[in-house]
Formats: C-alpha cells, sequence, structure tokens
C-alpha cells in the first residue's frame, strides 16, 4: 500500500441530486478532517456528470485517490463508481455493482428474499401502472403503510401513513412526483435501529428516537429533532442478531469498506431489515461516526480509514489514466 501522504486526494461532494446540501456538509467535514491531518486534499463540488469532464478534473488536479462524499443519485448510486472504474482512479466505498443494489430498494429487497434476509412486507409500484387504492391497501394489515421512493435515500419522499383510501392516493402522488418505482411495505410498529460497519467489524448497534413518527430528513439532519441512544440499550440476544443481520446484509448487497443498515426491531422482538446505506453521512448528526467512535475511532480516524481501505485495493498500475 502506497503512503497516504504521498497522494492527491480529491473529495467529490454535492452534485446535483436532492440530497445535495447534505452531500456538501458531508463533504466539508471530511476536508476538515483530512486537512487536519495534513493530507494532500481538494474539494470538489461535482456538479458534472460526464466522463469526459470528471477525467478532466481529475488530470487537472493531479487526483490519485477520490473519496467519494456524495449522496443519492449518480454519486451513490454507482453510476460515479462506474466511471471511476473505467478510467482506474481509485476510491472510497463499494463498487459500482453493489452501490446500485443499495441505492435501488427493490434490488435491495430482491437479494434480502434471495438471502432470507427479514424484511417488511412490500409492493413495488409504478407510475406508469393503473393502481386499484381499495386492493393494495388490503394486502396490507397494519394499521399503517410506508411509501418510499424506489432510488432516493435521506428519507425523502418518505411517507408514513394510515390505511385511508385519501392518504394513500396523495402520498403516491408525492412521491412520484421524486421517482417513478415507489415501494410500498408494512409499517412495523416498534424500535428503529441502525448498525454500522466498518472493514467487516459490526459496530455497536445505535437506536434512533424521532420527535416525530416519521424518521424523514428533517429530523435525520435538524440538530434536537431526534435523540440517539448510543449505544442501544437492548438486550444482548437482540444485539447479537441485529449485528448478524446487518453484516449478512452488508455482504448480501456486496458491499464493501463501509455501510449501514437501518432496521426495526417490531413488539415482538423480530428485527426486520429496511435499507442499506453504502455511503452513510458524515455530518454532525450522522450516525455511522457515532458508532466507529465507540470503537475507537474518532471523525477523522474514521476518514482515513476508509482511504486506507480504498487504497489496499490499488495497484500503480490501476491508478494510471
Amino acid at each position: 500500500m502506497e503512503n497516504i501522504n504521498d497522494l492527491k486526494i480529491g473529495i467529490f461532494m454535492g452534485g446535483n441530486s436532492l440530497e445535495r446540501e447534505i452531500s456538501l456538509i458531508t463533504g466539508e467535514n471530511v476536508l476538515k478532517a483530512l486537512k487536519k491531518r495534513g493530507l494532500n486534499v481538494v474539494g470538489i463540488d461535482l456538479r458534472t456528470e460526464s466522463k469526459h469532464e470528471i477525467k478532466n478534473i481529475i488530470t487537472q488536479y493531479k487526483i490519485d485517490l477520490v473519496f467519494i462524499a456524495m449522496h443519492g443519485r449518480f454519486g451513490e448510486d454507482g453510476t460515479l463508481q462506474s466511471i471511476l472504474e473505467d478510467l482506474g482512479v481509485p476510491y472510497t466505498g463499494s463498487d459500482s455493482r453493489a452501490s446500485k443494489n443499495a441505492m435501488d430498494k427493490t434490488l435491495t429487497r430482491k437479494l434480502q428474499i434471495l438471502h432470507n434476509i427479514p424484511h417488511p412486507k412490500f409492493k413495488v409500484v409504478k407510475k406508469k401502472d393503473e393502481i386499484d387504492l381499495e386492493s393494495l391497501l388490503k394486502e396490507f394489515k397494519n394499521g399503517k403503510i410506508v411509501i418510499k421512493p424506489a432510488n432516493q435515500g435521506s428519507s425523502i419522499g418518505l411517507h408514513i401513513i394510515k390505511k385511508e383510501k385519501s392518504e394513500l392516493n396523495k402520498a403516491l402522488k408525492e412521491a412520484f412526483k421524486i421517482d417513478e418505482t415507489l415501494l410500498i411495505e408494512e409499517f412495523i410498529e416498534g424500535a428503529e435501529l441502525t448498525v454500522g460497519i466498518l472493514e467487516e467489524r459490526v459496530l455497536p448497534p445505535i437506536r434512533i428516537i424521532p420527535k416525530e413518527v416519521c424518521f424523514d430528513f428533517k429530523c435525520k439532519y435538524t440538530q434536537g429533532f431526534t435523540f440517539y441512544e448510543v449505544p442501544a440499550k437492548i438486550p444482548k440476544e437482540l444485539e447479537e442478531k441485529v449485528k448478524d443481520l446487518a453484516l449478512k446484509t452488508h455482504r448480501a448487497l456486496g458491499l464493501r469498506d463501509f455501510s449501514r443498515i437501518d432496521m426495526r426491531i417490531s413488539l415482538e422482538g423480530e428485527p426486520f431489515v429496511l435499507e442499506a446505506n453504502s455511503i452513510p453521512g458524515l455530518t454532525p448528526t450522522s450516525l455511522l461516526p457515532k458508532a466507529a467512535k465507540l470503537v475507537g475511532f474518532d471523525f477523522e480516524s474514521l476518514c482515513i480509514k476508509m482511504i486506507e481501505l480504498a487504497l489496499k485495493r490499488c495497484t500503480k498500475k490501476e491508478r494510471s489514466l
């Protein structure tokens, strides 16, 4: 592995997705942390999605490695990863296929089914479909259902509604403005947990207790809107169960180096995996840094570790444009 101090590291952030503002915060946090450690870094607000222009940026700044701090479409769905793979430029996090598996919730569900990973009952609906609202409601037995865009993160477009035709119709219309494919799933009453993974090491679970029923974008990124139990105060047996499930999900999706797996625990104590995050946020309220700190990684050390894990996969040949 090359000396990390000899590298020029480009931090790609921002972009054009609906998660742009959060990505900029993540990127600036990483930039500050790596500069503090004395590394040769440059922050780049990547507004282009052109492979040719991205290659020019990498050449212009003489970038040896890309730290991907982008969330949402293009930056997290495997598209940027695929471009960097074609260019032979190493980058942090999961490869293009695994990134797509985690970002597209319909693919995540297919892999959960294949690997016997428990998940809420769900149905995929598309904007072009003729949707019979009453038939759809009958498919779910519990009092609430969840509607979420299939290809968004940060709970953008998330709706938790009562099983009422008017509410369902309204929620579908709103969600279809964001994505043409939606995941409708049974709401699991109970606790919400998230489990981070770093280099195949499962970190202590964290319990998420939002002020409102829905742990939505506002609750995630507004200070004081959510209480985090760090680590989660849960029975040891349940802790081991959710940690095993998190690692199983991480591997089933093909994720590498780091991830964060979100779950709900039913009132009967059964865990259900909701989704996986291949590029967890690195903001002041983000959960992977909170979990990593419990096992000895401060924020700067966590960012360094992410780069070191990427470098392990590299050879000089792979890093030539």
